[in-house]
């Protein structure tokens, strides 16, 4: 019995080792994502401030749509 529950200690150890892994991972692909908008977001204000109106404008549309399309696909589950 004693190693029986020194097998589930380990396994739940190794359960916690992994998800603290994944979360870490999660948070630093929802940092980079966060950069990653908001620098198209910029580039399109920019594209927009120096006369490039269709160009900013598509920018900044196309990454809009995207997000919105991320959190209606992300509610579905």
């Amino acid at each position: 019995m004693a190693v029986f529950e020194a097998e589930v200690a380990h396994r739940q150890n190794l359960e916690n080792v992994e998800f603290a892994r994944e979360s870490r991972r999660m948070d630093w692909g929802l940092g980079a994502a966060f950069f990653a908008v908001t620098m198209i977001i910029g580039a399109g204000t920019f594209l927009i401030f120096v006369g490039h109106d269709w160009a900013g404008g598509g920018l900044i549309g196309v990454n809009i749509v995207g997000l919105a399309a991320v959190f209606v696909r992300s509610s579905m589950r």
